[in-house]
């Protein structure tokens, strides 16, 4: 009930949460598997129609490279009409408001892919998205991100709007020397 007081010691250049750090060294040489060995079954409060339709997030990679981080997603079975994938990737500097830094936004389909920031489409980012029946891969440069020290990873699968599997918030610490 105290919001207004409690917002007061909010500042717009601090981060906080309890989303686990994976140190992302550049050049990477291997993918950073996150979640190693973690498969999502469907939820059992999902119909039959619905539990059959799932698509689960199986492999879940990240690599940095040429001043990019890449992304690399396996499903458990293809994207269909009904189903969706999300990735997003938030930039985080120590100097600039979190509210001034992109935020970035890829929504997947069965047949294409959407690129935003925030509600705004981007074109021509630099953003490369690649991706086939069971294989997904997001190149973000580092530029698109405002050169952040910091980004925040966070990917979904979708049944309309009902969320199916997700890979929990990342921090990723980019850094150069192990």
């Amino acid at each position: 009930y105290g919001a207004k007081y409690l917002l007061s010691f909010i500042r717009t250049n601090e981060l906080f949460g309890g989303a686990p750090v994976v140190k992302l060294y550049s050049p990477g040489v291997e993918p950073v598997r996150l979640d190693p060995g973690v498969v999502h079954e469907p939820h059992p409060s999902l119909s039959d129609e619905e539990r059959a339709r799932f698509v689960g997030i199986e492999q879940r990679e990240i690599l940095a490279h040429d001043g990019s981080i890449e992304l690399r997603f396996r499903f458990s079975r293809p994207l269909e009409e009904v189903t969706s994938f999300s990735v997003f990737v938030f930039g985080y500097r120590h100097d600039r408001p979190v509210g001034a830094m992109p935020k970035i936004h890829v929504k997947a389909g069965p047949t294409g892919h959407e690129i935003l920031d925030q509600d705004r489409e981007m074109n021509d980012s630099g953003i490369v998205v690649k991706h086939d029946a069971r294989d997904l891969s997001v190149v973000v440069p580092l530029n698109a991100l405002g050169s952040p020290e910091r980004t925040l990873v966070n990917a979904r699968t979708y049944m309309g709007a009902i969320p199916l599997d997700w890979l929990g918030w990342r921090v990723l610490e980019l850094t150069k020397d192990r």
